[in-house]
């Protein structure tokens, strides 16, 4: 794949993911408990890409989409709690392909959506200090 190929490919991605929210036509809307950092890395990146920031989860879901890779689930793994101290509730809205997809990947790595849009936040989160740190 060209390098300019691949750039098309990516901005029509990410393309797909500016919906309009004011109808609720194709928005799924859920309810997710984060940890605060990964809320505010939210928050951080929206601002800084000009975007809301369910638009802003929904491109790094789609980016997770293209990459498609499902982690085995940890059967040893305790059971957390996502209402922890340090943890804020957010309702995020979605067009339905992506949280319907979100919701699967999450099950098929034995988490709650709360957990997995947690990870994705803090993996994106951890590649962005790296990225800042060179």
């Amino acid at each position: 794949m060209k390098a300019s190929e691949e750039v098309q490919g990516n901005t029509e991605l990410m393309e797909s993911a500016m919906v309009n929210y004011k109808k609720q036509e194709g928005i799924s809307t859920s309810s997710v408990t984060i940890q605060r950092s990964s809320a505010n890395f939210l928050a951080y990146k929206a601002k800084r890409d000009g975007d809301n920031r369910d638009t802003c989860l929904a491109k790094m879901l789609l980016v997770e989409m293209k990459n498609d890779v499902v982690n085995l689930p940890d059967f040893d793994a305790v059971v957390e709690r996502r209402s922890i101290s340090g943890c804020v509730s957010k309702t995020i809205r979605l067009p339905e392909t992506i949280m319907n997809w979100a919701k699967e990947h999450a099950a098929l790595e034995m988490k709650s959506l709360s957990a997995y849009i947690d990870e994705v936040l803090q993996a994106g989160m951890k590649e962005m200090q790296q990225e800042l740190g060179k």
